[in-house]
């Protein structure tokens, strides 16, 4: 009986031991591999957007993917491709988490995540008079064209301000588009077309920093220095009269103005603050007298020249600014201004100044937000225009320096009906967009037939803001809602006009 007993313990242990060898020669299950990918070439995504997993399991199978947006399930599959068609529509406008779920043939599971941005809106208008200033002389529309010319979206604009959200057609996948803004009666018509227009808000320009104007100073002066010229506000002259009253607008976020003298090679300014509606005098008997000087000369004969400069009360381009100098000049063969800028004042943040001038029939401009313009870039650029029919438009443009914008302006006259189109383009290849039926049933001489194949006067800005990228870049930059032209670069504006002959 001892004998049974020892060798069955002895059965069992080895029964035992073989067990758990066996147990722990077996592999480890590893989790599956698994990799998101999404499809999108402009980094954003709208309608349906093809979604990928890469999935794999190294030592058994994928069982099933399941994919989830925002933790909310969309998708589910069970064999190779891996592959969901995600509507975007259903979820808001934002950034989006995207979670795959892959679980492989022992519960083992891989959760790969990425984050993405949905943006189904193709524009978001918010129009205000800024940009839009309407009469009641006139109709107002706005319209939306694909790159291959459909029509995306057309709407009368009554009213300003003038806010409307569009969604994107399904049949429309591009990244860009053209905007276009129309207005006419009877015997005008106008377009205004944008290329290049990215998904979004389009709020061409912010509000009036300096806000509403609330009144106006009749300014005079009295126990005035010797000087042989003056800046003040629109007015400039060789000498400021103690006789004249000098108008001064009053605004609800700018409440001062500021008189600029020169005597020869030394300047004195005077800074009036807390401006009152109607009859205002100052005395000139004390004035601030530290000032910097500075030269700006153009070594070119010139057929007419604008230089102002500008201070502002707050830091950003468009932050509220008053006149600090101006000059003008007419043809002469050379140019040369000294001017002088307060060298401490508490009343300026910083300076801007602009210049425009006439160059051998080419119009330079020149705009710098944070340091004084000492001698003007000019770019060196030409132009050929092959065709003066709207339908036939090319432009090619020639030259070493770069441009960031093309600013063209077309004008024509046909049987009474007086037409101009203004592009704004990143690129060369200007397009004449197609009529909507809208405007032609509105307007019958408002047509295709009757403006492409008619004769069009022609003339073309080239423009460098800083190399921006189209026209969301620049109008961020040219209302100041990014720091590029203040805080990464001065001197950021150039522009080139090239005109051509009307038939």
């Amino acid at each position: 009986m001892k004998k049974n007993y020892i060798a069955t313990s002895l059965f069992l242990m080895a029964l035992l031991f073989s067990c758990k060898k066996s147990k722990e020669m077996q592999p480890v299950n590893q989790a599956p591999e698994a990799v998101l990918k999404v499809e999108s070439s402009a980094g954003k995504l709208w309608n349906r957007v093809k979604i990928v997993v890469d999935a794999s399991d190294p030592n058994g199978k994928i069982q099933s993917v399941e994919l989830f947006a925002n933790n909310k399930p969309v998708g589910h599959v069970t064999n190779a491709p891996y592959e969901f068609l995600w509507d975007t529509r259903d979820f808001e406008d934002g950034e989006v988490t995207l979670k795959a779920v892959v679980t492989d043939d022992m519960e083992e599971t891989s959760t790969p995540e990425k984050k993405v941005e949905v943006i189904n809106t193709l524009i978001d208008y918010d129009l205000h008079e800024k940009f839009l200033t309407m009469s009641p002389n006139f109709k107002y529309f706005t319209f939306i064209t694909g790159k291959k010319g459909e029509l995306l979206f057309f709407e009368q604009i009554e009213s300003l301000p003038y806010k409307k959200t569009v969604r994107r057609p399904e049949e429309f996948d591009d990244g860009k588009f053209e905007l276009h803004f129309a207005y006419a009666n009877p015997g005008t018509g106008s377009i205004i077309t944008i290329s290049d227009i990215t998904p979004g808000e389009f709020a061409p320009l912010d509000d009036d920093k300096r806000g509403q104007k609330i009144g106006t100073a009749q300014m005079k002066f009295k126990d005035i220095p010797e000087h042989n010229y003056y800046t003040y506000e629109n007015y400039t002259g060789k000498s400021l009269s103690n006789l004249f009253a000098y108008n001064t607008g009053i605004y609800e976020n700018l409440n001062l103005a500021y008189l600029y003298l020169r005597n020869d090679k030394k300047g004195l300014y005077k800074v009036i603050e807390n401006l009152t509606e109607g009859g205002m005098e100052t005395s000139l008997s004390t004035t601030g007298f530290e000032m910097e000087m500075h030269e700006l000369t153009i070594n070119h004969k010139l057929n007419g020249v604008t230089f102002n400069v500008f201070g502002h009360t707050g830091p950003g381009p468009d932050a509220p600014s008053v006149k600090v100098f101006s000059h003008h000049g007419q043809v002469m063969p050379s140019y040369h201004v000294l001017y002088h800028l307060p060298h401490k004042s508490p009343a300026f943040d910083h300076f801007s100044s602009v210049i425009s001038f006439d160059k051998d029939g080419r119009i330079h401009s020149m705009e710098s937000y944070s340091d004084p313009i000492t001698k003007p870039l000019m770019q060196e650029l030409g132009a050929q225009l092959s065709s003066q029919k709207l339908s036939e438009i090319d432009i090619v443009i020639s030259g070493k320096d770069p441009f960031d914008m093309v600013f063209s302006n077309y004008y024509l006259t046909n049987n009474g009906f007086n037409f101009s189109w203004r592009c704004y383009s990143p690129r060369g290849d200007i397009r004449f967009p197609a009529i909507p039926p809208q405007l032609t049933q509105a307007f019958a001489k408002f047509s295709n037939a009757n403006l492409v194949f008619a004769e069009a006067g022609v003339n073309l800005t080239l423009q460098d803001y800083d190399h921006l990228d189209g026209y969301g870049d620049y109008l961020s930059a040219f209302t100041g809602r990014t720091g590029k032209t203040l805080k990464e670069g001065g001197q950021y504006a150039v522009s080139v006009m090239h005109q051509f002959p009307q038939p």
